[in-house]
């Protein structure tokens, strides 16, 4: 775990300097246009193909595939997790029937691909399923802004959160590659539905997969049978609650945060409530955060600021698309 802990850092590094570059307008110019966007660089492509597919991937990740199997679903959104129930990978799957025997592609974070791929290879054992980086055959692309197409053959609805937009792999022979700022424009599009997506927003091997919202993104199939990690996100479900998750946050002007910023109460103790995991552009970005913080109860406003500086005032922001209930199971 820990080649795949620096690659995040290396990631995150990459990242945070192409998000503090220039002020930029953000998603904002996407009120009325929709960007397409290739996702080179930042998402690569596995395949994996055998008769034991579908039996190895539904005891190894978080969705049901055999909805994929049976064509009920030909996308969907999942997450590895370790045994202890802590976040590994998380990956979107595609059916892949043109061939004879059974195949998924695999849109996956780039930095991750070697560890992942020695991942899946340990879990294998005897399965029947050859496991293959064909990035160099296929590419990510997504399109995304307040007036896209419908989705077609191309194009997938994101499983996630239909206002994210669409996706697509794509035969990578006539494709072209995209540009750092719009991939940023992408970037700061998910953070302000408040959507966290690889080891860099949700860190590996610490994350729990409700704290960031999983259960809601339809990563997660509570009717499945066991996977690995199981165990824990079932029982935080049915019988825990879930006190802290990730939400966007707009940061007051003349201030700058970064990612591993710590969040404070003002007037209140110096625990941190929470954490920055991602920034975006226009002083946005995602926190991990004690809800009873974000939003107290009562009718009382937050009072959240970043590190020692009381004025650096953090403002949560609950997304249209989050479950009623969450941040009220203890009321």
């Amino acid at each position: 775990m820990r080649r795949v802990a620096d690659a995040c850092r290396r990631l995150g590094a990459r990242l945070e300097s192409r998000s503090s570059s220039g002020g930029g307008s953000g998603s904002r110019g996407m009120a009325n246009a929709s960007l397409e966007v290739s996702m080179d660089g930042n998402r690569s492509v596995l395949r994996l193909a055998g008769r034991d597919l579908y039996t190895f991937l539904q005891g190894l990740l978080t969705n049901d595939v055999l909805q994929i199997e049976s064509g009920k679903q030909d996308y969907m959104y999942s997450a590895m997790l370790n045994p202890q129930g802590r976040f590994l990978y998380d990956m979107f799957l595609l059916s892949d029937r043109k061939g004879e025997e059974p195949a998924i592609l695999m849109d996956v974070e780039s930095q991750t691909v070697p560890e992942l791929t020695r991942s899946l290879v340990k879990y294998r054992l005897r399965a029947a399923v050859d496991i293959s980086d064909v990035s160099d055959e296929y590419a990510v692309k997504v399109l995304f802004g307040n007036s896209i197409t419908q989705p077609s053959d191309l194009w997938q609805v994101d499983p996630r959160l239909p206002g994210l937009g669409l996706r697509s792999i794509v035969p990578r022979e006539g494709h072209t590659a995209g540009d750092p700022d719009s991939v940023q424009k992408y970037v700061d599009w998910r953070i302000e539905h408040g959507v966290a997506e690889g080891c860099i927003e949700i860190p590996s091997g610490n994350a729990l997969p409700l704290e960031y919202n999983l259960d809601g993104l339809m990563g997660i199939s509570f009717s499945k049978g066991c996977y690995v990690g199981q165990e824990l996100t079932a029982r935080t479900k049915y019988t825990g609650v879930v006190r802290k998750r990730l939400l966007p946050v707009q940061l007051a002007d003349n201030y700058t945060f970064a990612p591993g910023d710590s969040i404070f109460e003002a007037g209140k103790s110096k625990r941190s409530v929470g954490q920055i995991r991602a920034v975006g552009r226009r002083k946005k970005g995602l926190a991990h955060l004690r809800l009873n913080a974000a939003f107290p109860k009562e009718g009382k406003s937050s009072a959240l600021h970043i590190q020692d500086d009381d004025c650096a005032v953090l403002t949560p922001i609950r997304p249209e698309w989050w479950d009623p209930k969450w941040g009220h199971e203890e009321e």
